[in-house]
């Protein structure tokens, strides 16, 4: 998943919206300024919101977010306690302790086992990482995440 052109469209759909950039930042508990970065660099919303303020942030804007990340998705959501039975099948497929799924992925994921719950806490980018480990698309997995709302 590529992140290119997040900045403006989110600030179009913000404007479209018409929420201020204070009432977002508010609603999604972070400081006008982080709000302003969102709206500034590419990479702010998918490294700094946890898929919650993600959620929160597309279901106020009312915008998909296939819209917002230019991405397409063609499957169903996958909600996190799918998400993380695919891992669990995958660890078990491949013979693989956990250890070795984080090192592969670059992330903790011992946290999201015992809680599906879990992954709202996580960014977009931790997501998309495990998805592609997985080979699932980020992008339902998203759809899930935002569904639970």
């Amino acid at each position: 998943m590529q992140f290119t052109n997040i900045a403006k469209t989110l600030q179009a759909a913000r404007e479209n919206s018409g929420k201020k950039p204070e009432e977002i930042a508010e609603l999604l508990g972070i400081s006008i300024p982080a709000y302003h970065d969102l709206e500034a660099f590419d990479d702010e919303l998918p490294s700094s919101l946890s898929l919650k303020q993600v959620a929160q942030l597309f279901n106020v804007l009312k915008v998909d977010p296939a819209e917002i990340l230019d991405a397409t998705w063609t499957g169903r959501p996958i909600d996190p306690y799918d998400f993380v039975n695919r891992i669990k099948s995958y660890l078990s497929n491949n013979r693989m302790t956990l250890k070795e799924f984080e090192d592969r992925v670059g992330w903790d994921i011992n946290q999201l086992i015992d809680d599906p719950l879990s992954l709202l806490n996580y960014n977009i980018e931790g997501m998309v990482d495990i998805s592609k480990e997985l080979g699932i698309d980020a992008m339902e997995v998203l759809q899930g995440v935002i569904a639970l709302r």
